[in-house]
């Protein structure tokens, strides 16, 4: 049996106005938050559908897709994305998009995969993580196992991470953007909230992180804001950019820190490899780059050891790393990240100008938050 029936003008008008006005709103949606078709690309919004509680809703970013030894693909992300901050249960659903652009609903038809395994996060002033990462294994024909990433396209090998190269990532918030790595060895003391929404937080302290800074002539939005946790972060370059870090955490005014990707497949162990292009770590090209492994780094980062706790204990003082004293230069020292306002960032004598043979430069920042 069919049934048929005639739309009056008006009624059929109506509709035409509705549907053109949902059109508009979804055109307008940023790439990265829209839902993706499926298999989904990389470089989206996604996150734990449980991370709710009956107010709000909190997601991050789908950064990449990593293969074990068994050849089982997953999505990987930080542990305050898939894992609600230690909180997860293996088997909980990771949907495209996230919650928090869907209205805080979650259908059965937005999973794309299953929470696996995240790796612990240590809470307390003087704890020493080294990767905000976790992983989840994805459902047959809902991700795009090329590693495909919206705007980046497939992601090379890694790649160690040296003072001054120009790298970008795709997030859920600000879409693709462009910085500057500017710290290496970075310790730096991080805020995570207790439970989504909340304003309470509690501090971890991670070491042997990327610190990164917008882009000179860079324009609004900044380098990374809340949602863009779990980005992948590459080398700048148009083809098969080689993986430098895994992105986790920022201020409000651009400046970014980013777990060294060979800390976070190294941790996440069974033989965890990135999906994409290349079949081996990539080679920095530069045989002066100063990446950790350069004579000079080291030496920086003796010194860095000796004195870090110290800095770290001066009130307003968020990090320590080792990077570049003036633009254009290669002399090395020690950079110390101190709050905008604070009494360390605005006095000349609570920060020491020099530490052996190395000058101090202060890095006016905001407060460090997992985002």
């Amino acid at each position: 049996m069919s049934f048929h029936f005639r739309l009056s003008k008006k009624l059929l008008l109506t509709l035409i106005l509705i549907f053109v006005a949902v059109t508009q709103i979804y055109s307008d949606i940023p790439l990265h938050r829209k839902r993706q078709a499926r298999p989904v690309k990389m470089g989206t919004s996604g996150g734990n559908a449980n991370d709710q509680t009956s107010e709000f809703c909190c997601s991050g970013t789908l950064g990449a897709v990593v293969r074990d030894a068994q050849g089982i693909n997953y999505i990987l992300s930080n542990n305050h994305v898939l894992g609600i901050a230690n909180k997860a249960k293996i088997g909980d659903a990771i949907t495209q998009p996230g919650g928090i652009d869907t209205n805080c609903e979650t259908p059965d038809s937005n999973i794309v995969a299953r929470f696996t395994r995240f790796v612990k996060i240590k809470f307390g002033q003087n704890t020493n993580n080294k990767v905000d990462a976790a992983i989840a294994e994805t459902i047959q024909g809902q991700v795009n196992t090329s590693g495909f990433i919206l705007e980046i396209k497939n992601p090379g090998q890694p790649a160690e991470a040296q003072l001054g190269m120009g790298v970008k990532k795709a997030g859920r918030t600000t879409g693709l953007r462009r910085g500057v790595i500017d710290t290496l060895n970075l310790t730096v003391k991080v805020s995570f909230s207790n439970q989504c929404g909340s304003d309470g937080s509690k501090v971890a302290r991670f070491t042997d992180q990327i610190g990164i800074s917008d882009a000179p002539g860079g324009t609004k939005p900044p380098f990374i804001a809340g949602g863009d946790s779990g980005s992948l972060l590459v080398k700048n370059v148009g083809n098969c950019p080689a993986t430098i870090g895994l992105l986790f955490a920022g201020d409000d005014i651009g400046n970014a820190a980013a777990n060294r990707i060979q800390n976070v497949l190294g941790t996440l162990g069974q033989g965890m490899k990135m999906v994409g292009c290349g079949s081996q770590a990539m080679q920095i090209e530069d045989p002066y780059a100063l990446t950790m492994n350069h004579p000079e780094v080291l030496n920086a980062a003796a010194i860095q050891n000796r004195y870090q706790d110290a800095l770290l204990s001066i009130q307003g003082v968020v990090g320590v790393g080792i990077g570049f004293t003036k633009p254009n230069s290669r002399e090395l020292g020690l950079v110390v990240y101190t709050l905008r306002g604070s009494d360390a960032a605005k006095a000349s004598t609570i920060v020491p100008q020099r530490l052996e043979n190395l000058p101090v430069l202060k890095k006016i920042t905001g407060e460090f938050k997992a985002l």
